[in-house]
């Protein structure tokens, strides 16, 4: 819960911008366009985008799918970092092809998905204007859009942290953790 001043710069900040009617009426779709508008351009810029590095090229070769399983999981059990990326980007190439562009819109699909829950949470812990106008600057922000575009775990990080933040927000915000 916000304190009152914390409550009170909300309905100022609101105000000022003239940004509530609107965010109460058009939130959902809001939202919506904000995902699929952030989704084109990340899309737009991917085609432009450099070439695999290092360690992307590592992310790639050891999750292709026409690697026997026992290589890629040795491959991946051997690496520092933990293997969730690999498999799904694994999954990932043997439904939609092992190329350069099918890594990057998995990396792209869950820059996008991980929108839904900032959204969530900024609109639970303050409300949907803040939600809004918070979702369009995480969507803009040029690290998200660089990590974005990696074939890394980067982005998954990001993905399983913002779920996070909203799943636990909902539990101090029901009261079952005080």
């Amino acid at each position: 819960m916000l304190d009152k001043m914390g409550m009170k710069t909300a309905r100022v900040f609101d105000h000022l911008l003239g940004f509530a009617p609107l965010a109460v009426r058009w939130a959902l779709p809001g939202i919506g366009f904000l995902i699929l508008a952030g989704t084109i351009i990340y899309m737009w810029l991917m085609r432009d985008f450099q070439s695999h590095w290092i360690d992307e090229l590592f992310s790639a070769r050891v999750s292709n799918p026409d690697l026997p399983f026992a290589a890629f999981w040795h491959e991946i059990v051997t690496d520092v970092h933990p293997p969730l990326y690999q498999l799904l980007l694994r999954i990932w190439y043997s439904i939609f092809g092992w190329s350069s562009g099918s890594g990057r819109a998995l990396s792209v699909v869950l820059f996008a998905a991980s929108a839904i829950p900032f959204y969530l949470t900024l609109r639970l812990r303050l409300d949907k204007s803040a939600g809004l106008l918070g979702t369009a600057l995480f969507m803009l922000s040029w690290p998200m859009m660089y990590y974005g575009l990696e074939v890394r775990s980067y982005i998954l990080v990001a993905f399983l942290v913002t779920w996070s933040l909203y799943l636990t927000g909902r539990l101090f915000h029901r009261g079952s953790i005080s």
